[in-house]
């Protein structure tokens, strides 16, 4: 695969990312619920599931204009699995562009460099599943080919 095959592919991992980023980020700043019964936990959870499914759809569709549908949905399956995973490491591991944010640009850029990092971090965390899924798809299609 050429390099300009793998920068589409992150640049499209990234555009979900930030779709799945922001469709989970928005609604828990917006609502303050405190989640006291397991039955708000099991809803908020449900509710940050649906824009991850839409950032799979929108990515499959974008796949489809250069690889077979096969190959598009094996990718958006693995995005859609790991984005969650991307997404809790990055809300773990923000903070620290925030504080490189805070320390060179002044305590009102803290917050910014800890929303910016978010979406940063969780497309590298999904990029690389993805791009290995792809790997192993083309891999496997070649091989029943030739079978």
């Amino acid at each position: 695969m050429s390099i300009y095959a793998r920068l589409w592919l992150f640049i499209v991992v990234s555009r979900a990312s930030l779709i799945t980023s922001t469709g989970c980020l928005v609604p828990l700043l917006t609502f303050k619920i405190s989640m006291t019964t397991r039955a708000l936990q099991v809803l908020a959870l449900g509710a940050m599931m649906i824009p991850t499914g839409i950032a799979a759809f929108w990515m499959f569709r974008k796949l489809q204009l250069r690889h077979t549908a096969r190959e598009a949905k094996a990718v958006a399956i693995a995005f859609s699995i790991f984005a969650p995973i991307g997404l809790m490491i990055a809300i773990v591991f923000a903070e620290i562009p925030g504080g490189y944010a805070e320390l060179f640009l002044g305590s009102r850029f803290a917050l910014v460099g800890v929303f910016a990092s978010i979406p940063v971090i969780t497309a590298f965390a999904s990029y690389v599943p993805c791009l290995f899924v792809l790997w192993m798809t083309r891999h496997i299609m070649k091989s029943t080919l030739t079978d």
